[in-house]
Order: C-alpha cells, then sequence, then structure tokens
C-alpha cells in the first residue's frame, strides 16, 4: 500500500515536525511514565519519518510524500500514535510535553488523511485508530 500525504503547505509541516521531534524526544526520556509501552524501535521509526519528512518539508514548495508501507506495520504505528494522542492534557503537562500549535492543523488533517486512506479497506470501511486521529 502507499500512503500519500499532501500538497500541503510546508511551513505547516516544518513547524508541526519540529514540534513533533522535541516531543518524541521527551517521551523517549520518559517512558517509563507512560501508561503504556511504546517500544524503542517504535520510537526510532517515528523519528525515521519526522527526519525525512523535515528533508521533504526544507524543499521549495508544497509538502507532498509518498511511500509504500507494509499495511500491517502501518496499523502497528497508527496503534501507537492514537494511543499517544489519547492521552490527557494532565499527562501531557506531567511529561513536559505540548499539543501541536493549532498553526500546524492543515498538515496534521493531510497526513492523518494519508493514513485513513491507505488503511481503508476495499469497501471503504475506515481503520478505527486512524478514525482516533481523525477527530
Amino acid at each position: 500500500m502507499t500512503v500519500r500525504v499532501g500538497p500541503v503547505d510546508a511551513e505547516h509541516a516544518r513547524t508541526w515536525i519540529a514540534h513533533e521531534l522535541r516531543n518524541v524526544e521527551i517521551l523517549r526520556a520518559n517512558a517509563e511514565k507512560l501508561p503504556f509501552l511504546v517500544p524503542d524501535e517504535i520510537v526510532d521509526e517515528i523519528i525515521s519519518y519526522l527526519h525525512e519528512w523535515e528533508f521533504v518539508a526544507a524543499g521549495d514548495g508544497p509538502f507532498e510524500w509518498s511511500a509504500p508501507l507494509d499495511r500491517h506495520r502501518l496499523e502497528l504505528l497508527v496503534r501507537y500514535w492514537a494511543n499517544l494522542d489519547l492521552m490527557t492534557d494532565e499527562l501531557v503537562d506531567r511529561l513536559g510535553l505540548a499539543w501541536a500549535p493549532l498553526s500546524t492543523r492543515p498538515f496534521f488533517d493531510a497526513l492523518v488523511a494519508g493514513v485513513d486512506a491507505a488503511l481503508r479497506t476495499d469497501d471503504g470501511v475506515p481503520d478505527p485508530f486512524a478514525r482516533i486521529l481523525a477527530r
């Protein structure tokens, strides 16, 4: 399957990516404080995608990215992402994290739309965890 993100304003992408790189490093440093385990290889993979997107966002023009991904791997990443997205504001504050600025919402929405489209079944049924992200 192929995941496609964009086109979306590259400035929204750059801001969101920089914000999430900081958050992921904080999560890694505070992994024992999370109410669920996020394996190191998942964190490493998230960071790898963020750096890849950072490179794409640095170019001229809008942010556009696509890549083939294994369905099972994408489902796994989305499940961890959804769990992180469901953290309470209290836990976010306690860990020293911050939700992404509203100004970055266009990039986040494009990313979620790309993931959602890739994970939909042939008859259009959405992935339940992708739906959590789309809320």
